[in-house]
């Protein structure tokens, strides 16, 4: 027999026994090596000590006592502000110019569409009145004061013979405050 052996091409493969122990061991070792670098950052550290515990410690001789920690309060939200039924804005409006101010019924007119009012017409009149006003057909009453209040008119009063029935009349003998 040749004392002489010949090399083997096949590979080393321990035993499974031996590879689950390794990786045991590997796991192991992990996870202790994270537990110290965890655990000792919380140590060393009374920042973070504080901040990462919740309650709170007796003072010690080398601390002032601990200021309490503030409770968060909970804003009590407002009541709801009570709604107003929904405003009537759908009558028609003829607004009169009884003023020597060019333009002014228009500028009326395009402050009401801005407030609502769909259905506006403009005009000129000659007669007499004693202030601005607004002239409402009975049906119409509760919209003509929000329309006096929408144009910051004061006189409110039913309609006279030859103004229509179906519409709001305003008719303006100067600037309301509104416009100003």
């Amino acid at each position: 027999m040749d004392h002489r052996r010949t090399v083997s091409r096949r590979a080393f493969v321990p035993p499974v026994w031996l590879i689950m122990v390794a990786v045991v061991a590997a796991v192991a070792g992990a996870a202790t090596i994270g537990w110290f670098a965890w655990d000792s950052t919380r140590d060393d550290d009374p920042a973070a000590s504080a901040s990462s515990s919740p309650t709170t410690s007796e003072p010690t001789e080398e601390s002032p006592e601990p200021e309490p920690t503030p409770v968060p309060t909970t804003p009590v939200p407002e009541p709801p502000a009570p709604t107003q039924p929904a405003v009537d804005r759908t009558p028609g409006v003829s607004i009169l110019n009884g003023t020597g101010i060019d333009g002014l019924a228009s500028e009326a007119s395009d402050f009401l569409s801005d407030a609502g009012w769909a259905d506006r017409r403009t005009g000129d009149t000659a007669g007499s009145y004693p202030e601005n006003t607004v002239y409402y057909p009975p049906q119409f009453e509760a919209q003509a004061q929000t329309l006096a209040q929408d144009l910051g008119i004061t006189r409110v009063r039913p309609s006279v013979d030859g103004m229509r029935d179906d519409r709001l009349t305003a008719v303006l003998i100067s600037r309301p405050s509104s416009l100003s």
